[in-house]
């Protein structure tokens, strides 16, 4: 795996098909230079998607075609979008697929684990991997739509970019429950304090042995939101602990 975004790009890129179409969503201007470079040395017919544009509610609307999102999150107005630019490829390919069929299948869709709702000790607690710096990021443009304040309930591997995902998540102000994932290697809780102090001096911090612990503690305070996220492996644990749960509508 390359370590720029031009490197990053051009290794995605090699999926691409000599004059094969290729949808493509918004990219970074250094990625975007290397996909446009292999879009054209491939005689790819493009398509350059723009976001949804939300209409109100948790509707969206794509050059006139109005659909449910039932995934929450900005995020997602690019993701639906790129769906509905492949899904119009292959109607032009001839493949039968019905606008009603689209829109049940956008507001059918579930995605364990990102920006999930669930229930925990009669509390809404927001569920996401964020396992990335750009999951990260999203995640917190979100929280920050909800405009409340938030207990993050965190564990992460010990492989993956620490600081940059506290730096994306931590603001002043915020709590912070870290604690192990089980089965897996994961960051030292010590170091992983020592990094969110590191970005966020101020932040509210706690350590705790496992997952319904902290989330115990972090629905004990009304006021905040808790938020359970870092891993994906973390997020499957507490998914099977669990149990199987209907997912909860996202907050408007």
């Amino acid at each position: 795996m390359g370590n720029t975004l031009g490197e990053i790009a051009g290794e995605k890129a090699g999926i691409l098909k000599a004059n094969c179409a290729a949808v493509v969503g918004p990219l970074p201007p250094e990625a975007q230079r290397v996909v446009q470079g292999r879009i054209e040395a491939l005689n790819c017919p493009a398509v350059w998607v723009e976001p949804a544009i939300p209409v109100g509610g948790n509707r969206v609307q794509v050059q006139g075609f109005e659909y449910e999102l039932s995934l929450g999150g900005a995020v997602q107005y690019v993701n639906s979008a790129i769906a509905l630019a492949v899904i119009r490829q292959l109607q032009g390919q001839g493949w039968k697929i019905s606008d009603e069929a689209i829109r049940e299948g956008m507001a059918k869709t579930r995605w364990e684990g990102r920006l999930q709702w669930l229930m925990y000790e009669n509390r809404r607690v927001l569920v996401d991997g964020a396992h990335n710096v750009a999951a990260a990021q999203a995640l917190r443009v979100y929280v920050e739509s909800l405009q409340t304040p938030v207990t993050w309930v965190m564990g992460m591997l010990a492989t993956k970019d620490t600081e940059g995902i506290l730096g994306s998540l931590l603001r002043g102000g915020d709590r912070l429950i870290l604690l192990p994932i089980p089965g897996h290697q994961f960051m030292p809780l010590e170091e992983l304090s020592q990094q969110a102090k590191a970005c966020c001096p101020d932040i509210s911090l706690e350590f705790a042995e496992e997952v319904d612990e902290a989330l115990m503690r972090a629905a004990l305070d009304g006021d905040r939101l808790p938020v359970l996220c870092g891993s994906l492996y973390l997020i499957g644990h507490f998914l099977q602990s669990q149990g199987k749960q209907e997912p909860m509508k996202p907050l408007k």
